[in-house]
């Protein structure tokens, strides 16, 4: 799962309209990325959860490096996109979804946190 990271400034400054480019361009990151099999959802204001069945560690990894690059592609001088992740790798059924879940989303505000450390905020 991801957390935009300047929609809360884009709306603030530019507008919402602004903010809803902004939304969909980083659908659009996500479309062009993520596998045939993978479902991808927008879970809050800023917030994406992408399953994606079968992928290990190393895949989810990857994934998320090839949204960073295409937010990095898709960035321009108005609407910068970047985000903050978070993921967990289930290989067996010994949690439940929601447990999942809740550890991805920690995991992505531990991102988030560092992201803020280092730009001094």
């Amino acid at each position: 799962m991801f957390d935009c990271n300047y929609l809360k400034e884009v709306n603030d400054h530019l507008g919402h309209e602004y903010g809803d480019l902004l939304l969909q361009r980083i659908a659009n990151c996500i479309q062009e990325t993520i596998s045939k099999e993978s479902i991808a959802m927008r879970v809050g204001g800023d917030e994406f959860l992408i399953l994606c069945p079968h992928h290990d560690h190393q895949q989810a990894e990857k994934l998320i490096e090839q949204l960073q690059e295409s937010f990095r592609l898709k960035t321009d001088n108005v609407l910068k996109l970047d985000a903050a992740f978070g993921y967990y790798t289930a290989t067996d059924d010994t949690l439940s979804f929601e447990e999942a879940f809740h550890i991805a989303d920690q995991n992505m505000y531990a991102h988030k946190k560092i992201i803020h450390q280092q730009r001094g905020k």
